[in-house]
């Protein structure tokens, strides 16, 4: 399964994403050779679940000593997004 997750910290934004992604989770998708990035408090992983998810940004957010402002996580099945060229646009 799928999913994606989304969260808020009142600090260290940063590395709380660079974690999470050493842990598997992207910031990146491709759908038909296309190019997506997600929001960047929003990454997405295969192969667990939204528990699992939830647990993680936990663990994360203790081991910095951040403060979760808010979260969530759910199965991502289907979606629509926008290219990444518009990322490319504003260099």
């Amino acid at each position: 399964m799928q999913i994606i997750i989304s969260y808020e910290v009142n600090s260290k934004q940063s590395a709380v994403r660079d974690i999470m992604k050493l842990k598997g989770y992207e910031e990146i998708w491709t759908k038909n050779e296309v190019q997506y990035r997600l929001p960047e408090t929003t990454l997405w992983k295969e192969d667990t679940t939204p528990s699992q998810a939830m647990e993680d940004l936990k663990k994360v957010a203790r081991a910095l000593n951040i403060e979760l402002l808010g979260a969530s996580a759910a199965e991502f099945t289907d979606w629509e997004g926008l290219q990444d060229e518009i990322k490319k646009e504003d260099n």
